[in-house]
């Protein structure tokens, strides 16, 4: 993957070269709060963070542990150096991107296609496809809240969006 350099020297927009992409689908980008760097994700489970002053592969790293697309990437709002990312087999994975490790994990979040942190860096919420409820009605969407407590991820609640009125 490679970068071109800024459209015009006063803006701060990059953009990727993706002709050169053909067996990594970007699937998700974001920032980190210091717009230092750029993580992406890749539907062949490629999690990469990038430095945009230097936009080489060589000079990205490769975060390896998912085993299925990566559907989202989200830096933590107020630590600029980590980052969660969500594959659609349901496995969220919190990174320190300086250690180049995973610090934390939760499995079984269903299918899962998109995570948004809380603006104080202490919770993160994911929205997936299919899910349960308590009841045992199927529901097409719902959010599942995950709180970080004295360094480890727990849900806190899950809230079920019925998608027709006989559900409710």
């Amino acid at each position: 993957m490679e970068f071109l350099r800024p459209l015009k020297p006063s803006f701060h927009l990059y953009i990727f070269n993706f002709r050169k992409l053909t067996l990594h689908s970007l699937r998700t980008i974001d920032w980190n709060p210091l717009g230092t760097l750029i993580a992406t994700g890749a539907t062949d489970r490629t999690l990469r963070v990038w430095n945009p002053e230097r936009p080489n592969i060589r000079y990205s790293t490769e975060l390896k542990g998912h085993e299925a697309p990566i559907e989202k990437v989200a830096f933590n709002p107020v630590k600029d150096t980590e980052l969660c990312s969500l594959s659609n087999d349901g496995v969220l994975k919190v990174w320190d991107v300086r250690a180049k490790t995973c610090v934390n994990e939760i499995k079984g979040l269903g299918e899962a296609f998109t995570l948004q942190w809380h603006p104080d860096g202490e919770s993160i919420i994911v929205g997936n496809k299919v899910c349960l409820t308590q009841s045992g009605t199927v529901v097409t969407r719902c959010i599942v809240e995950l709180q970080i407590h004295q360094g480890a991820l727990r849900c806190a609640k899950m809230l079920a969006i019925p998608t027709s009125p006989s559900v409710l």
